[in-house]
């Protein structure tokens, strides 16, 4: 009978060792789950420190602010200087434009009036010649005689223009506040090309 009497007291005391156990238990769950709501400055902190510390794998973007936009090696002038030592604009415009997208209008000539269909067949032409020379391009028709040649590297800009300024339905070649008249325009509208 004593025997099972110790048996007793002994379940007893444990059962009441493991409630007051998940009680405690769970009052460290209340003060965990505090409403985002109820958060100052300090918990803020304490949960961005502790965030860190378990932070193992760094990325070097950790440390870059999102909305900088990429900078290039910086441009060295020596490089640019002629024989005669000046510096050439047109290559300094290249290399401060690489890997920036740039934007190429192009006039189209017509023998009647604008017509947009004429427009979309010669700008394709124009597209499949630029991408058959490797230099991409995505083209918009931005009114019935203008497209709109878009390249992700702005130095391919020069490229692209040397191409299209040789094209018979070319009336001008527009980009970076530079205008380039085509072969066969009139000779009234002259190149601007100083910086």
């Amino acid at each position: 009978y004593y025997k099972m009497r110790w048996w007793f007291v002994i379940a007893f005391l444990l059962c009441s060792l493991l409630v007051l156990q998940a009680d405690s238990a769970g009052e460290r769950d209340k003060k965990k789950k505090k409403s985002i709501l109820d958060y100052n400055d300090a918990d803020v902190e304490r949960i961005f420190r502790e965030w860190e510390e378990n932070d193992d794998d760094r990325d070097e973007d950790d440390d870059t602010d999102p909305f900088k936009p990429p900078s290039g090696p910086p441009l060295n002038l020596e490089s640019f200087r002629g024989g005669d030592g000046k510096i050439d604009p047109q290559e300094l415009m290249k290399q401060s434009k690489k890997n920036k997208p740039m934007m190429i209008f192009v006039g189209v000539k017509f023998d009647g009036g604008p017509d947009q269909h004429h427009t979309d067949k010669i700008s394709n032409r124009w597209m499949q010649s630029l991408q058959n020379a490797h230099l991409p391009v995505q083209k918009y028709n931005v009114a019935p005689d203008r497209v709109l040649f878009m390249t992700e590297d702005g130095s391919r800009a020069w490229d692209i223009k040397d191409y299209l300024v040789t094209q018979s339905e070319c009336t001008t070649v527009n980009f970076d506040q530079l205008s380039f008249p085509c072969a066969d325009s009139a000779p009234a509208s002259k190149a601007k090309t100083e910086l």
